[in-house]
């Protein structure tokens, strides 16, 4: 006998519990993985995707309102840019632009919205279990816990619009209450407002979103009878929708004469390959297989998780008589889903490393056009992977067998230890392996103030550099920017290059990648680029006609004089040392586990005759007057210690917990030319110490 509590959650007066329970649910398994300041976008949004995310919104909050409602010129200037194709969530910047009086200047809402996912993971999955027949509290229960623990939904959390895998949840359920309700009458109109306002959001968070659920919509519609049996019911539920997208498009995306661009690469690349539901775990080693599988790359990971897997056996055998009726049921909402898992396989179908199948040249010359527009096949098994998730969990629940919640239990927990997790460690890690090129502090007070800044190469253009965390920082400070990073790219090279040329002028910041020459920022800039530029590890910056605060900037530690040379930068966790550990930013030693010792052991190099300079950045928690440790700076083969000799030592102190840059001059003459150098940290065991970097250049003679 259920208790009075459990008759009460069962019941359609208290069905609200169970989401806010869900919600609940979803709360604790985001806060497991993310802190409060991933939440708040403090930390996580400095580098790659992600400030790619942030640069669109920032730009559109600052662009008066037009049409098309998302376009803003801010980017990608003067010829402007949608912000959808920045990933930067529309609906998100519509609803929050206009308070941006109001919200503080680094506001941005990337960081909540991963939160709304996992709030909103866990309810569209009761949504859709109980429109499926699971009524029963610990029905809903078990569904939102397996929906938080879907491998593609975790580990796709870098892209923070695709993070919304409950648009598909809700799509699924939709059609299902259909199913339930509308086989024998025609569905009434709240059921389409329903559908239209599904696709219209998805389409304002992704475009792909969008094309993941429609199908599910045509096949509600060719799954109900009374619908299917009426051409004209049946051509008007078509229609509409696709009235609306193009209304929608027109009025937020299209912009007359403006290209939206051309993808970086075509349909076929990071396809589903055909083990992808299989591989991918840590219980059986999996994983790293998913890595070494170069066919089927990123987006293709459609892993079912253990857990899931034990539940869909289970579930093919208890319903082993019910598959013909059940496929006559749903047999459109099966045919969509085949056909959308053979679009995920692409072109190019693999098993493992093994191409099985290619379509042929003539084929894909008809299809390419529609198939270019969603060209990331792999993500469209989402949906598929849903259906099939859910379907054996309810297939396992209908059985009413008393051993199955307990099964299911105990594939929850296979689930729970199998499935890999992607820690927001990851994204702080990435952040701060970009600020040692791209130090926040020093970019952010070089931008506040310009009116405009030029990337060159300017993407699509040749650029092969990490442009993002620039273009955000312009974003941010309402600098204008003259490129715009995205997934797809259709600038005209030739206007670009003239373009920057002809705005070398106060009020601007000029960036070069290591692509263009020394000479060639010479010439560009003219007689007075000594003074107006500075070189850093990944290009020149140049700030033409500076102030006294723009020349302070530029003399800033993180900054190499202009006229500097051969310039060689090396990140400390691709160096050897014998103590510590690596994380994506450095080499780490802590108080307490390592003792003292060389943290860092390298670069070990040979350089012609001339005087250098070398820098170490660290950080140290100790107090700025505190020793902590020493560079040492050695010649000769370092695999023959007894051959090496020291040139000299240099005292490191403490940081107070701040990015420190500590540098020398070092002259190399004579015999030296031929040796190998060799540069040392050794930390005495005191505080904790993370070296970030080395960076060795010739001065002007």
């Amino acid at each position: 006998m259920e208790n009075q509590v459990a008759k009460q959650l069962n019941s359609k007066k208290y069905s609200f519990l169970i989401y806010i329970i869900a919600a609940i649910i979803g709360l604790t398994a985001f806060l497991r993985s993310y802190p409060v300041d991933f939440i708040s976008g403090r930390v996580g949004f400095y580098s790659g995707d992600h400030a790619q995310y942030v640069s669109g919104y920032y730009a559109f909050r600052d662009s008066p309102w037009r049409l098309p409602l998302l376009w803003t010129d801010r980017l990608n200037y003067p010829e402007g840019i949608s912000i959808g194709n920045t990933d930067s969530i529309p609906l998100a910047a519509i609803l929050f632009k206009p308070f941006k009086s109001i919200l503080p200047p680094d506001f941005h809402y990337f960081g909540l919205w991963y939160l709304i996912s996992y709030l909103l993971q866990a309810i569209g999955a009761v949504f859709l279990i109980r429109q499926m027949g699971g009524m029963r509290w610990w029905h809903a229960l078990l569904a939102a816990c397996f929906a938080l623990l879907v491998p593609a939904f975790i580990f796709h959390l870098g892209h923070t619009a695709f993070s919304t895998h409950a648009i598909e949840l809700i799509g699924l359920g939709l059609y299902f209450q259909a199913l339930k309700r509308y086989t024998a009458t025609k569905p009434p109109t709240s059921w389409y407002i329903k559908w239209f306002i599904l696709i219209g959001i998805s389409f304002l968070i992704q475009p792909y979103l969008t094309a993941m659920v429609v199908p599910i919509y045509v096949a509600a519609l060719l799954d109900m009878p009374p619908v299917r049996k009426s051409l004209r019911v049946l051509f008007i539920s078509l229609i509409i929708p696709i009235i609306t997208l193009v209304v929608v498009i027109l009025l937020f995306w299209y912009m007359p004469g403006r290209s939206v661009g051309k993808p970086i690469f075509g349909y076929g690349v990071y396809s589903m390959n055909l083990l992808s539901p299989f591989v991918g775990g840590n219980v059986m080693g999996t994983d790293s297989l998913f890595l070494e599988m170069a066919e089927q790359r990123w987006d293709g990971y459609n892993y079912f998780g253990l857990g899931v897997m034990g539940v869909i056996l289970i579930a093919l055998w208890l319903q082993r008589s019910n598959f013909k009726p059940i496929f006559t049921k749903y047999r459109f909402l099966v045919l969509m889903l085949i056909a959308i898992t053979i679009y995920a396989l692409s072109n190019e179908v693999y098993i493992g490393h093994q191409l099985i199948l290619k379509y042929p040249e003539w084929l894909m010359v008809v299809l390419r056009p529609f198939a270019d527009l969603f060209r990331i096949s792999g993500r469209f098994f989402w949906p598929v992977g849903y259906a099939i998730l859910f379907a054996s969990l309810f297939g396992v629940l209908l059985s009413d067998k008393k051993w199955a919640i307990w099964f299911i239990v105990v594939m929850l927990i296979a689930q729970v230890v199998d499935v890999p997790l992607l820690p927001s460690r990851n994204f702080v890690e990435q952040d701060a392996a970009v600020e040692l090129d791209y130090p926040r502090q020093v970019w952010e007070r070089l931008l506040v103030g310009k009116r405009e800044l030029y990337l060159t190469p300017s993407w699509g253009c040749g650029g092969g550099w990490d442009i993002p965390t620039l273009q955000m920082l312009a974003a941010k400070n309402h600098v204008i920017v003259n490129t715009a990073y995205t997934a797809r790219q259709a600038p005209n090279c030739k206007r670009k290059a003239n373009n920057d040329r002809s705005n070398i002028e106060e009020g601007t910041v000029h960036v070069y990648s290591n692509a263009i020459s020394q000479n060639q920022v010479e010439n560009l800039i003219g007689p007075h680029a000594a003074e107006w530029c500075r070189r850093y590890t990944l290009g020149s910056v140049c700030v033409p006609s500076p102030n006294k605060k723009d020349l302070e900037i530029l003399n800033d530690d993180n900054f190499i004089p202009f006229t500097a040379q051969n310039i060689q930068s090396f990140v400390a966790n691709k160096l050897p040392g014998e103590i510590g550990t690596v994380d994506l930013a450095g080499r780490i030693a802590l108080e307490g586990s390592d003792g003292p010792g060389f943290l860092v052991r390298g670069p070990n190099i040979r350089l012609p005759s001339g005087t250098y300079q070398y820098q170490l950045k660290y950080n140290s928690s100790q107090p700025s007057l505190a020793p902590i440790g020493r560079i040492e700076v050695y010649s000769g083969d370092p695999s023959v210690s007894l051959n090496q000799i020291l040139l000299e030592q240099v005292q490191i102190f403490g940081s107070d917990g701040q990015e420190k840059i500590l540098r020398d001059n070092l002259d190399i003459f004579g015999d030296l030319q031929s040796e190998l150098l060799e540069i040392r940290v050794f930390w005495e065991g005191i505080g904790n110490l993370t070296v970030d970097q080395i960076v060795i250049f010739q001065m002007a003679k």
